[in-house]
């Protein structure tokens, strides 16, 4: 069960207020806002296995939605 007194997202291991965070407005927008939040990375040999392996998880989400818009935005056949 979440702590209703948390009112805190963690972004780049930075702790964020939830009212700095708007939802944007288009589906290109939020891809850009997931691009920035989760940045690629790479991992230093001081960083546990776990959080390679979490922050890997969000790039892979990233790298997907950043390619299924590629794909959709070639297809020629897509109406618009």
């Amino acid at each position: 069960m979440k702590n209703k007194n948390n009112r805190h997202l963690y972004r780049n291991n930075q702790q964020t207020e939830v009212e700095e965070i708007v939802m944007p407005d288009t589906l290109d927008d939020l891809i850009t806002v997931l691009d920035e939040t989760f940045p690629s990375f790479n991992p230093s040999l001081d960083m546990k296995s776990d959080e390679i392996r979490f922050k890997a998880g969000q790039r892979s989400v990233v790298e997907w939605l950043l390619r299924l818009k590629k794909e959709q935005d070639n297809n020629v056949f897509r109406r618009k």
